[in-house]
């Protein structure tokens, strides 16, 4: 659990300290509402169309230690423009790896900082379960 809260503070150092760094070519919204809904479905159900599909603007958290809507607020008090965050919930995870689900962001677009805070670019594994959770703004 030390392990967890010590990652999880770090994480929200690098995030403000990557905030710190934004130049002037950086578009950020002057008040983001940093409120995040979520919805739970069946993956069954979902549509493609629904789905992320641009790798280029979605990036997969390094670890699900981290709740997710701590997550993205952290992300978006910091200026990142959050599209929508997907999560498998762990105890419909069907892939049986060691990591496990992680978090996946979707921005508006493509942000360097991202991967200096421990994302990868990409969707990872997030469908790999009988149901997923999306965030989106309210």
């Amino acid at each position: 659990m030390s392990h967890r809260l010590h990652l999880f503070a770090a994480t929200l150092v690098a995030i403000s300290f990557a905030a710190c760094s934004v130049t002037d070519s950086a578009v950020i919204p002057e008040k983001p509402t940093c409120k995040f809904q979520s919805v739970r479905m069946h993956t069954d159900t979902l549509k493609a169309s629904a789905l992320p599909s641009d790798t280029n603007v979605a990036y997969e958290y390094s670890t699900n230690d981290v709740p997710m809507d701590s997550l993205l607020v952290a992300l978006c008090n910091n200026g990142f423009a959050i599209k929508e965050g997907w999560i498998t919930p762990p105890v419909v995870y069907l892939c049986k790896d060691a990591r496990g689900p992680r978090p996946v962001v979707v921005l508006d677009s493509p942000d360097v900082r991202m991967q200096a805070l421990g994302f990868t670019r990409g969707l990872g594994r997030f469908l790999c379960g009988t149901e997923v959770i999306r965030y989106t703004q309210e």
